[in-house]
């Protein structure tokens, strides 16, 4: 067993070191502390519920990331860019 733990250890101590060096421990304990914060708000009918929701709004995400949706939000957000207010004549009754 000595001959297979002097190989094993130092292996499993360098894939240790390089799971923390990338942070999934610290995003493993942030993601454990996320769910203690949810199992003290919510019920698990409450989760279940969310859960459907989560999967309907990755299909909004999923329709979002297609390239033509993509290119027609960037060009709709530059809309507000181009509008020149100064030059806006008022609207509406006057008094």
């Amino acid at each position: 067993m000595e001959p297979i733990l002097k190989v094993a250890v130092p292996h499993v101590i360098d894939k240790l070191d390089e799971l923390e060096q990338k942070g999934i421990f610290s995003i493993n304990k942030a993601v454990i502390n996320m769910y203690a914060k949810i199992a003290e708000n919510y019920t698990a009918e409450d989760i279940d519920a969310m859960g459907d929701g989560f999967v309907r709004m990755h299909g909004i995400i999923k329709k979002l990331s297609e390239p033509a949706m993509i290119d027609f939000l960037e060009q709709f957000m530059n809309l507000p860019a181009q509008i020149n207010l100064a030059a806006a004549k008022p609207t509406g009754p006057s008094v």
